[in-house]
């Protein structure tokens, strides 16, 4: 029989950091408490399903253990298993640990009762190991505290995480391998977006005079040299309104500057609206990917791992 300590979840979810990462947006959460309960009881279930004689029981929510105390002598709920969470102060170095009391913590050599039951001489009453084997004369475990430290980061996605420590139990530098590789995807979508963005720019800060206008005055200019109107009187009054537009457009900055705006919005209107948000995704993917879904593969600890070896 087990529960678990009322802040148990709230304590814990924060140290996963699939959960930190998106825990401000409120509505969106990747890791609940009824993951961790799950996470716990699939661990439990690595016992029960290897043993015909192990099986484990919720109290968790029931009338007398909808708040269990904690205190291993007084707390009226009969659990046998309390799992709870601690800051690390006693036991930085471990990850999770358990904290066992026997019969004799509870009852002396004659027995004793507890909560209105009469317990016999604990040396007297037979004890049943998991592998069905019964014997006399010891002093069981009745009561267990298991805790899982907070100053310590979790995951609980074991599948993906396993293929990271088998290359790396294989001999591969997995940290190397991972950094080079997402550094040159994000490298190259950094590339591109510089590419854009410059040739954006040089079309909304080009000269005024364009190359066009300048080559159309170096032409005027040598049919001037050679005594030729460099604009048939004909055409000089059909000419003359473009001018005079292209003249106020080129005198007035504020004008200028429309225009190469409207340019530069042409010239960002045939860039690739998919080659747009691969760029985009590619410039968010790495960082995000490195910090928040691979290295806590690297640095924290399998939530459901812990879970099934203290329970052994």
């Amino acid at each position: 029989a087990w529960a678990m300590q009322p802040d148990f979840c709230d304590n814990l979810i924060r140290r996963f950091p699939e959960q930190t990462s998106v825990f401000y947006l409120g509505w969106l959460s990747w890791v609940s408490c009824a993951d961790i309960v799950d996470a716990v009881q699939r661990g439990m279930q690595t016992w029960s399903d290897n043993s015909k004689v192990v099986s484990f029981t919720d109290l968790t929510g029931t009338a007398a253990c909808s708040a269990p105390s904690g205190s291993v002598l007084d707390d009226p709920c009969p659990w046998e298993m309390l799992i709870k969470t601690t800051d690390g102060s006693e036991h930085e170095e471990l990850a999770a640990y358990v904290i066992p009391y026997r019969a004799s913590h509870f009852f002396n050599a004659s027995g004793g009762e507890y909560y209105g039951t009469w317990y016999p001489a604990w040396q007297h009453v037979p004890v049943r190991s998991p592998a069905g084997v019964s014997t006399t004369g010891a002093d069981p475990f009745r009561r267990s505290e298991l805790y899982f430290n907070t100053h310590i980061c979790w995951y609980l996605d074991a599948t993906f995480c396993y293929e990271f420590q088998r290359w790396a139990n294989s001999g591969v530098d997995v940290q190397t391998l991972v950094q080079c590789t997402l550094l040159a995807i994000f490298g190259a979508a950094a590339a591109r977006l510089l590419w854009v963005c410059s040739r954006a720019a040089g079309i909304l800060f080009a000269p005024a005079l364009s190359a066009s206008m300048r080559a159309d005055a170096a032409a005027a200019e040598e049919q001037r040299a050679r005594g030729e109107d460099p604009v048939p009187p004909a055409e000089q009054e059909e000419e003359a309104a473009p001018k005079q537009r292209a003249r106020s457009v080129h005198g007035d900055p504020l004008s200028y500057g429309r225009l190469n705006t409207r340019r530069t919005l042409d010239y960002l209107a045939t860039v690739s609206p998919m080659g747009n948000v691969l760029t985009l995704f590619f410039l968010v993917f790495p960082p995000t990917f490195f910090w928040h879904i691979y290295q806590p593969c690297h640095e924290c600890y399998d939530f459901e791992a812990a879970m099934a070896h203290e329970h052994g």
